[in-house]
């Protein structure tokens, strides 16, 4: 999770090897699904943007 949601941010997480990327400010509604995804072992990528 960051407070950068930048494109340029997450592709350097992508490069870095990262799973995922949650940017602030969270979607309360969409929180619960996204932490499912991530435990499930699926990459989640633009979903808090």
């Amino acid at each position: 999770m960051t407070a950068h949601g930048s494109s340029a941010e997450m592709q350097r997480a992508r490069e870095a090897g990262f799973d995922g990327f949650l940017s602030k400010p969270l979607d309360a509604d969409r929180f619960p699904e996204q932490i499912r995804q991530i435990l499930s072992g699926k990459p989640i990528w633009d979903l808090g943007i």
